[in-house]
């Protein structure tokens, strides 16, 4: 009777844990960031929710999600699972130091690669949100985006 209770209890578990992550109103988002001009260091990935876009690009504390990812052939991907429907923007910085930090020249000027969704090239400052925003409304979507440097 014991081993009945615990093969119930057991079962039940197994079933709430995959009903968790089965979300219908959720979606992966498939990151692939090329052009790296070399293997040095990370990329560091943000993910701001539309709720959060006042913080985009550049203060990653009020990403959504974000990731560390290594450099392979030039390149990096990123998963992202489980993310809700929604507006969405991404933040890339090529961190070739480690120092989890933009370097900047005296001027200013980034010295380390970014990049943004939608490809948004930079004139004078960084995107809006509204620039590299995109929507998530499907159980899968890929992005692919080129680092720029200066």
């Amino acid at each position: 009777m014991n081993h009945f209770i615990v093969s119930i209890f057991q079962f039940i578990l197994l079933m709430s844990s995959s009903h968790e992550k089965y979300n219908p109103n959720c979606g992966k988002l498939h990151i692939e960031i090329t052009n790296l001009r070399n293997q040095q260091g990370h990329v560091l990935v943000s993910l701001f929710a539309e709720e959060g876009k006042k913080g985009f690009p550049e203060e990653a504390a009020q990403a959504y999600r974000k990731a560390k990812v290594p450099i392979e052939n030039l390149k990096a991907v990123v998963d992202f699972e489980n993310l809700p429907y929604g507006t969405y923007a991404v933040a890339v910085m090529h961190d070739e130091n480690d120092n989890g930090k933009m370097d900047k020249n005296f001027l200013g000027v980034p010295i380390e690669g970014f990049a943004f969704s939608n490809n948004v090239r930079p004139v004078f400052g960084a995107p809006s949100f509204q620039k590299a925003a995109f929507e998530l409304n499907r159980s899968s979507k890929s992005l692919l985006i080129k680092m720029l440097y200066f």
